[in-house]
């Protein structure tokens, strides 16, 4: 993760907890698995948000709350809840793909799995702050707008 790289941070365990808990309890989430390995190879973490969600960031670690914050900030001008007018969204919060994995189109199933499970539960919306160039090529190529 570029972010998480040019600040150092290393192995922030329990904000991933935290966000891998969250996933799970929406039910919203896939994974790539390689059954002749035995691995998991990707990972695609979606949360639900609801319009009158209230954005507190409650984290301790400076660094995470730092990117937090800055992916926030990036949400002040645009309501994009008001654009696809819904009170619930999908968000991509984290999506991975192992690097030797790479290039086989897998995070291209994974955002598939995404927005085509969002629209079996009726949600309206789709958002992502993409971080990297792969995760950016990906969502461009599944249609996702730029803001």
């Amino acid at each position: 993760e570029p972010l998480a790289k040019c600040l150092e941070l290393n192995e922030p365990i329990d904000f991933a907890k935290n966000v891998i808990n969250d996933a799970l309890q929406d039910k919203c989430s896939f994974v790539a698995y390689d059954i002749q390995t035995e691995q998991l190879v990707g990972v695609c973490l979606n949360e639900i948000k609801f319009a009158d969600d209230k954005h507190i960031i409650n984290e301790t670690n400076e660094k995470i709350y730092f990117i937090l914050h800055f992916l926030n900030q990036m949400h002040k001008n645009t309501n994009l809840f008001q654009q696809f007018q819904t009170n619930s969204l999908l968000h991509i919060f984290i999506i991975n793909v192992q690097k030797n994995y790479r290039g086989y189109g897998l995070g291209l199933q994974l955002i598939s799995a995404s927005i085509e499970h969002a629209k079996t539960i009726h949600i309206k919306g789709i958002y992502a702050e993409a971080t990297n160039i792969y995760s950016l090529n990906c969502f461009k190529q599944q249609g996702f707008q730029s803001y």
